[in-house]
């Protein structure tokens, strides 16, 4: 919901900067188009992960992470904010709850071994 949020305010601005002639209008118009393909995508993420279908997992997955490169690239053009500190934070703990072995196996994933040592 705030990522719509986010869409309408960049459209309003896009509007705005494009009557006053500005050179702006362009970037906030890719960045509405962008926070608004990413918000719809979070819409069919939750809905796929509210009634755990196995396909969810790996658009989660795939959403955190290009959610914390936005968050990470506000961050080096705007310097950093609390918000996007937040965003970051919050995006690296859904990527390490979504790779618990309980939750990969919810969704029929295989464990994760990336960090574990062999067993002999």
């Amino acid at each position: 919901l705030v990522g719509l949020w986010f869409v309408i305010d960049s459209f309003y601005w896009t509007l705005y900067s494009n009557y006053n002639g500005e050179a702006e209008a362009y970037l906030d118009f890719t960045t509405a188009v962008a926070y608004l393909a990413t918000s719809v995508a979070g819409f069919i993420v939750a809905r796929g992960l509210w009634t755990m279908k196995p396909s969810a997992w790996s658009m989660a997955c795939r959403l955190s992470i290009v959610l914390l490169g936005f968050d990470v690239l506000s961050v080096f053009i705007w310097g950093v904010i609390v918000l996007d500190v937040i965003g970051i934070v919050a995006h690296l703990s859904v990527l390490y709850y979504l790779n618990t072995n309980s939750v990969r196996a919810l969704f029929g994933r295989p464990p994760a071994t990336y960090l574990q040592t062999p067993r002999q």
